[in-house]
């Protein structure tokens, strides 16, 4: 869908209060854009802001006022209360982004309280896995990688945004579940659906769940 811009950052932990916001990745179906709000500093060799950091916050920023619609995965939960409070900004103002964005798996975990990593709905889908992982990114911030953690991050932006634009994934079953069928994405025999309802005007407006057989050429086993 034209207008939909997918988001996606990393930290260097999982406390706002604490932790920094490392990278953020935007993409719009053409386009991948990073913004790198972090150094080494040259004295302890620790991570922290970049001195032009708050140049570097106000690019995203606007970019995530300007789009008409926002796509994330875990983004209601974590990403945009992490920059919401990282950044200082107004609560406001980040309350009308979560309010234009289509997130899985806040639909998921709101809706039928069923969690699962991002990877796990690629692999099911059919789409390309991702190149690393949440803690890869945090250790090639320590080690000065940049470079390559906003390749990574750019990757999860387009991946996101790949998967937001699915008129019907297939769903990994929640936590439990796959904890007591180790090495399965979901059932054999059935798997649930989201199937989402989109307008240009309003944006991913409804959603649907059902369960039906696998298709055809679908694997419900986990290679991760």
């Amino acid at each position: 869908m034209q207008g939909v811009l997918a988001f996606d950052i990393e930290t260097s932990g999982l406390k706002a209060q604490q932790d920094l916001i490392t990278v953020a990745s935007t993409f719009d179906g053409t386009t991948a854009r990073s913004y790198l709000f972090v150094c080494l500093d040259k004295h302890t060799n620790k991570l922290r802001y970049r001195d032009d950091v708050n140049d570097v916050i106000a690019d995203f920023t606007r970019a995530m006022d300007e789009a008409k619609f926002l796509a994330a995965f875990n983004g209601v939960r974590f990403d945009l209360p992490f920059i919401c409070q990282g950044f200082r900004l107004c609560p406001d103002r980040v309350a009308l982004w979560v309010l234009k964005t289509y997130d899985p798996f806040e639909v998921c975990k709101s809706v039928q309280s069923r969690t699962f990593a991002l990877n796990m709905l690629l692999m099911l889908n059919g789409i390309e896995c991702k190149s690393g992982s949440g803690m890869h990114a945090v250790e090639q911030a320590r080690r000065g990688e940049f470079a390559d953690l906003a390749a990574y991050c750019n990757d999860d932006a387009r991946l996101t945004w790949h998967v937001c634009n699915m008129p019907e994934l297939l769903l990994p079953e929640g936590y439990m579940w796959r904890k007591n069928h180790p090495g399965h994405l979901c059932q054999d025999n059935s798997v649930a659906r989201l199937q989402t309802r989109r307008s240009a005007d309003a944006g991913f407006e409804q959603f649907a769940f059902h369960s039906a057989s696998p298709p055809k050429g679908v694997s419900t086993r986990a290679s991760l």
